[in-house]
């Protein structure tokens, strides 16, 4: 009993340090203190290209929502990146950080996620539950909830209704919801299980500059030929952000490897039987038809 004790302390201790350095990688841009003096009268372009020289980031956005030449007064400032931000630009907009882009959403909703971990099988857990409007309490329908290391994802239905399935790899995931005009919404699933946490290679991930002006292929005409509702509501709630994979194999851009998310991931091998859908390919890509990538091969 004592034994058994001391392994769940050191379980949990184990999860709070990876907790603490996954925030801590995730953050680094944004956390950074920074020192801007007063303006008492610049523009948005402006402080952005003064914050792109002191801290060596690239901003992102949609230039039909936030305008670089849009007027503002400053006071001086001395803290971290993203209160600066938020102190300049206002509540109604959230930030993401990939790499050295600082992504700028406007996202003026908030939302709630409520979930149930059920374990049906030896190898397999399903996470289940609902998303809603945290002001309205209205269930939001067609939210992305993904699971960024395990290259799985799914939609909310008309309910606000999602299962998840996740393969026991460990004792803790952390399950992402992204909805268009809604800000982020991360949690920490742990399992109620007993699994050895090895040291797994994190996935590695970018981000597109110049999504946020021009969603590219979902929107022409080939994209809306092949590509199914579905997957472009996918591509619009997660927007630039991809995800490196070593293969894939389709046999349609709704049949892959990778199931629902293979339009968000960078592949370095990839063979499409009949046609499929990526992000991009950093390698090689052989296509029984046709090959559909969003940006770079």
């Amino acid at each position: 009993m004592i034994l058994f004790f001391i392994k769940r302390v050191e379980l949990y201790l184990l999860i709070l340090m990876l907790c603490s350095f996954h925030l801590g990688r995730a953050q680094q841009k944004l956390a950074a203190t920074i020192q801007i003096p007063a303006f008492p009268e610049t523009t948005v372009g402006e402080v952005f290209r003064l914050l792109k020289e002191q801290q060596d980031v690239l901003f992102s956005f949609n230039g039909n929502i936030l305008q670089t030449d849009s007027v503002i007064h400053t006071k001086a400032f001395k803290g971290n990146l993203y209160d600066y931000l938020d102190r300049i630009l206002g509540k109604e907009y959230s930030f993401k950080e990939l790499g050295r882009h600082i992504i700028i959403q406007y996202t003026p909703q908030r939302m709630s996620v409520e979930f149930e971990v059920k374990t049906p099988h030896k190898n397999k857990v399903v996470i289940a539950g609902y998303i809603k409007n945290i002001r309205t309490n209205n269930p939001i329908s067609n939210a992305s909830i993904f699971d960024r290391s395990a290259l799985l994802s799914t939609l909310t239905d008309r309910n606000g209704y999602f299962e998840l399935d996740v393969k026991k790899k460990s004792n803790l995931i952390a399950v992402n919801v992204s909805k268009e005009a809604f800000r982020d919404t991360s949690v920490m699933v742990i399992f109620p299980i007993e699994a050895q946490i090895g040291d797994k290679k994190k996935r590695e991930y970018g981000y597109f500059e110049g999504y946020e002006e021009d969603h590219g292929l979902y929107r022409s005409f080939w994209g809306r030929v092949f590509l199914s509702p579905a997957q472009k509501i996918q591509s619009m709630n997660l927007g630039g952000m991809f995800l490196y994979s070593p293969y894939q194999i389709s046999m349609t851009p709704g049949l892959s490897t990778h199931g629902f998310i293979q339009s968000q991931i960078v592949n370095k091998f990839s063979i499409n039987i009949i046609g499929g859908s990526t992000a991009g390919v950093k390698g090689i890509e052989l296509g029984g038809v046709f090959n559909i990538n969003q940006y770079d091969m």
